[in-house]
């Protein structure tokens, strides 16, 4: 799975995206590819947040 998140104007922004893992998919499974600078991908109770500053 990859993911894509767009802000909706240049002024706006994400400081963090929450992914709730599906059954079937295992935690282990899960790598960060790319993300902004200092953006780290951090486990949840059922999925991860990938999080950082805007």
């Amino acid at each position: 799975m990859s993911f894509v998140s767009e802000a909706e104007s240049s002024s706006a922004g994400f400081s963090e995206l929450r992914i709730v893992l599906p059954q079937g998919i295992v935690p282990s499974d899960v790598t960060l590819a790319e993300a902004p600078k200092g953006w780290k991908l951090k486990p949840t109770n059922d999925g991860y947040t990938v999080a950082g500053q805007r």
